[in-house]
């Protein structure tokens, strides 16, 4: 299943490209691996 996960990351990544400039995709990406961080934390 990771496989189908890192291809739908591949495909959300390209298209936030599409959507952002590569400036706002970075800082996308940054509040997204935030939010799965704050996520797990959560569980713990």
């Amino acid at each position: 299943w990771w496989r189908n996960a890192h291809v739908s990351d591949k495909l959300l990544q390209t298209r936030l490209r599409e959507v952002y400039s590569e400036d706002e995709t970075t800082k996308a990406e940054c509040l997204h691996q935030r939010a799965i961080q704050s996520y797990f934390s959560a569980l713990d």
